[in-house]
């Protein structure tokens, strides 16, 4: 074929050239089938003054090269494989294709005369193949409808002319014809065309068409095929049902119906019938259908519809298998039947399999008694034996009739009482009872009766009876009377129902209990129907808290959980039993404290003190304590208790006492109001560049502070003044003043105040005590007194233990009581010693109070506590007692004075413990030291301890003495 393809190719390339020029047509290729023939096409042209010369004499060579001979020529083929020449028809065939060989051969012209021509313009290549080329169907492909008249046209290539390929189909489906056609290149092809009606057999099944090649050097024919697969389209075919599970199908019994059929294009739609008396019911789609069937849905059929058509399927009859139906008995002779007369009882039935059994059954009072089998029965009947069915048995179960009542006539039998309406009955409801019988003729006569124990008691005649039921009317019968005799009844107990009553609670343990102990509360009551729920509460005043369930119910007493009922609940009603009140016995509870007066009290004043509390038994005893931290103070007993308060009494409590246990009350805050009083840690310290003062005060309501300079109230903006709160009693004021050596004399006052009164503190500085801070430029000249100073102390400590002299610089006045404290205003380590008689001495007293009015112990003294001082002392002078009686005695030491440098910022305040029982003194007049506290170094040591070290503006510099304390008897010696 492609050697074909080339040929005419070249062929077109040559139309239009010049005529009557030598010229030759054969295809550039050519594939030679090996041990076969193969045909060359080949047709030449020559200049037309070489027409005349092609005659019978002319013959063609072919031969390897372009110029060539017909003595040297390759291949010299006869007349007879060559075609007309003389019509410029060169084609050669070459039956031993053996000569050939792989190469380009060309053709040459000879004629006996002056023709003689070596086309060497073109030429063939000449290629072996083992395997011939496909053949081809025409159509390719085949998709037709069932009936179609379908014509299928297999061409092969035939290269040897004279020996063309045989076509041949499988399967042949039709009749074919086969032709070899030539083309317009001179290749000839050889076809067969099969025609035949598409069949929806043909659909799938695969058509191919063989091209068989004989070889002519004896070798085995080759063969080529080519095939196709047809698409047939039909309607369904082969609709059929196929049933699971298969066999015979108990009847109700489910099972699958599938429906399969063979269709192209596919099944869209399956449609499912059930086929019964000339009608035809649509029951359901799909391929598969589930359903259940029955003696009367036991036929099927289904419908296949694509789009070419629709087939539906045969009938589908299931072996539907079923137990006997429509059992019945007949009885021969019928009507009435005198009593003890036979008769002849028949019973059939419609069953498959057929019925196997038939089994007679006497029917009476609830049972059923076997009297005989077979399809017939002869038997006597009487009052017990009137009533009869029979029962039809095959493989799949058994069917009883109904029951056959013959009529027997008989005295009155089966007395018995119906009541309506029916069940339990509500007590003093009205119900009507019916007294029915079997009698034969019937009944002419009723009678109702009540029974009480061993008696009866008629209450009434007729069929029926209304009558109200209670517990004592609940047990009746009746009487029933024909011609043939008379019957009476069963007594007839109606349950007469009714809501729970005589509720009543025990209680395990009874009597007193202590509290948290563990009861069995048990709930008991007389209910028909009988009682389904017992619910407990717990009775709070007029509310009641449900608490659980149950006839016994186990709690845990307490004084609020002392109080119990219960309900009992049946289906008519509920009721509840009356309150059952536990004793509980339990410590005291609720302790509280109630004062009178209420509110804030004034210091000094009398309250009265209730102690209340919840006990059981009662509380037989009443405690008071004053709570002093984490102690407790006893301070009086009995239920109320009258107090006289001071600033100590803040927080009191009492404790109640019976013979569970004791309770306490919280602590009762009392407020104690005073006024206000200014504390011995107000002080002043100078510079020369600055004056600071401190004045703490204490009082209740909280005090306000107001500073006079000089007898005028002072302002913030010739001074600097700070107040900050320490709590709610004691309020600490800051006072400074720049340049106070301007001035040659300053008084300086502190003044608090409350709603209650007030206190004073004055404070006196001259500009001689505030120019001493110029020594602390020289420290050559410090250093130069201080030896000087030690001389010095040395002769003042002799000269006081005969003179005692005494100086006293500023005051402390109280507005409220008109007692004074003299205090020397004096700069903290800074004052020098004064060249007149000094005399250091200790009031006791003053120091006590001293260590109780630090803010960190107590609220501050009261000034009627300071000591007094005559108008000498308010001038500072000094008054010196020589009485040994006295009771301010003095106690003499020797005063050695040293300077101390400044302090460091945040520095530790000194420590007094030094050894020898030696204490280092600031250098301050302070009045109020008295023997026995001077005598005693710790408190000593603790009255400095005490004070806490001040954040100052500006540090100071103070000088100290060490004081070493000798009884006075020494000092006389």
């Amino acid at each position: 074929m492609a050697g074909t393809l080339i040929f005419l190719l070249v062929s077109s390339l040559l139309q239009g050239a010049l005529c009557g020029t030598f010229n030759i047509k054969m295809p550039q290729n050519i594939n030679v089938l090996r041990g076969s023939c193969v045909t060359i096409p080949c047709s030449f042209d020559v200049e037309s003054r070489f027409e005349k010369y092609l005659d019978h004499t002319c013959k063609a060579y072919w031969s390897d090269s372009p110029s060539f001979t017909s003595i040297n020529a390759k291949l010299k083929p006869t007349k007879d494989m060559t075609g007309d020449l003389i019509k410029k028809d060169c084609s050669t065939t070459f039956i031993n294709t053996n000569l050939l060989q792989r190469s380009k051969y060309y053709i040459r012209l000879e004629c006996n005369n002056a023709l003689k021509y070596s086309f060497s313009q073109a030429g063939v290549d000449v290629s072996f193949i083992a395997v011939p080329p496909s053949p081809t169907l025409t159509p390719s492909t085949l998709e037709v409808k069932e009936g179609t008249l379908v014509s299928l046209m297999c061409s092969a290539p035939a290269p040897c002319w004279s020996h063309p390929p045989a076509l041949r189909w499988t399967p042949n489906r039709g009749q074919s014809w086969e032709t070899l056609q030539e083309h317009q290149d001179k290749t000839k092809v050889k076809t067969s065309v099969m025609s035949f009606t598409a069949s929806h057999l043909h659909h799938g099944n695969k058509i191919s068409c063989t091209a068989v090649y004989r070889k002519q050097d004896g070798s085995p024919d080759v063969t080529a095929e080519t095939s196709l697969i047809p698409v047939i389209s039909y309607s369904p075919k082969d609709v059929r049902i196929s049933v699971s599970p298969s066999g015979p199908i108990r009847e109700q019994q489910k099972v699958t119906l599938t429906c399969s059929s063979n269709a192209n294009p596919a099944v869209e739609n399956y449609a499912w019938y059930r086929a019964g008396r000339n009608q035809e019911t649509l029951i359901g789609t799909g391929r598969t259908l589930n359903v259940a069937v029955s003696t009367i849905n036991s036929i099927f059929f289904c419908k296949a519809t694509n789009k070419i058509g629709v087939k539906q399927s045969s009938n589908l009859q299931i072996d539907v298998q079923y137990s006997p139906k429509d059992v019945r008995i007949s009885v021969s002779p019928s009507g009435p039947i005198v009593e003890h007369r036979k008769v002849t009882l028949t019973c059939s039935s419609n069953a498959n399999p057929a019925v196997e059994n038939y089994a007679w059954y006497r029917a009476g009072r609830n049972q059923e008694t076997l009297i005989g089998t077979g399809r017939t029965l002869n038997v006597a009947v009487s009052t017990i034996n009137s009533i009869f069915f029979c029962k039809a048995t095959n493989k799949i179960g058994v069917e009883q009739s109904s029951n056959l009542q013959i009529d027997v006539q008989y005295s009155p039998k089966d007395v018995r009482i119906s009541v309506s309406p029916t069940g339990p009955i509500v007590e003093n409801r009205k119900v009507t009872l019916t007294c029915s019988s079997n009698a034969n003729p019937a009944v002419e006569n009723y009678t109702w009766y009540r029974a009480d124990g061993d008696e009866e008691t008629l209450i009434g005649t007729g069929r029926t009876l209304n009558v109200a039921v209670s517990t004592i009317n609940s047990i009746f019968f009746c009487k029933v009377t024909n011609t043939l005799g008379f019957e009476r009844s069963s007594n007839l107990q109606i349950d007469v129902q009714y809501s729970p009553k005589n509720i009543t609670v025990s209680v395990s343990p009874s009597g007193p209990v202590p509290e948290n102990s563990n009861m069995t509360l048990t709930c008991s009551s007389n209910a028909n129907p009988a009682v389904r729920n017992y619910t407990w509460y717990r009775a709070d005043g007029d509310q009641e808290t449900f608490i659980g369930t149950g006839s016994s119910f186990n709690v845990t007493v307490s004084k609020v959980k002392s109080s119990f009922f219960c309900k009992a609940t049946n289906a008519l009603g509920c009721e509840r039993s009356s309150k059952l009140q536990i004793d509980v016995q339990y410590s005291p509870k609720n302790i509280t404290v109630s004062v009178s007066p209420s509110g804030p009290v004034p210091e000094n004043s009398n309250m009265t003190l209730t102690c209340s509390s919840d006990a059981n038994p009662a509380v037989r005893n009443y405690t008071w304590y004053r709570a002093d931290g984490n102690q407790e103070t006893f301070i009086g007993t009995g239920m109320s208790s009258s107090i006289k308060v001071s600033r100590d009494t803040q927080a009191l409590f009492c404790k109640a006492e019976n013979e569970i246990g004791v309770g306490r009350s919280r602590n009762m805050q009392i407020e104690v109001q005073y006024p206000p009083q200014i504390l011995l840690s107000s002080h002043c310290s100078s510079t020369q560049s600055q004056l600071n003062c401190s004045c703490e005060t204490l009082g209740n309501p909280s005090p306000t502070i107001q500073w006079y300079l000089n007898e005028l109230p002072v302002n913030h903006s010739k001074c600097e003044i700070f107040n900050e709160t320490l709590n709610r009693t004691i309020l600490r004021s800051f006072f400074t003043l720049n340049q106070p050596h301007k001035k040659d004399h300053l008084t300086l006052l502190c003044r608090s105040f409350n709603s209650l009164g007030s206190a004073s503190q004055q404070f006196c500085v001259s500009s001689q005590q505030i120019s001493t801070e110029h020594r602390l430029l020289y420290p050559a000249i410090i250093s130069t007194l201080a030896v000087l100073l030690l001389a010095l102390l040395l002769y003042v400590f002799f000269i006081r233990v005969q003179k005692n002299p005494c100086k006293n610089k500023g005051h402390l006045t109280d507005e409220n009581n008109t007692t004074a404290t003299s205090q020397p205003l004096t700069e903290e380590g800074n004052e020098e010693p004064s060249t007149t008689e000094e005399c250091i001495y200790a009031n006791a007293d003053g120091l006590r109070r001293a260590e109780n009015l630090h803010p960190a112990n107590i609220a501050g003294p009261s000034s009627t506590d300071l000591p007094s001082s005559g108008p000498k002392n308010a001038e500072g002078g000094c008054k010196k007692s020589d009485k040994k009686g006295n009771e301010n005695e003095l106690i003499y030491s020797n005063v050695n004075w040293k300077t101390k440098s400044k302090k460091k910022k945040g520095g530790k305040s000194l420590d007094m413990n030094l050894p020898g029982r030696s204490y280092l003194k600031e250098k301050c007049m302070v009045r109020g030291f008295n023997r026995k506290f001077v005598s005693n170094a710790v408190e000593m040591g603790g009255l400095y301890a005490q004070v806490e070290p001040r954040n100052m503006r500006k540090e100071v510099g103070c000088e100290y003495v060490q004081v070493k304390f000798k009884e006075q008897s020494t000092m006389q010696k």
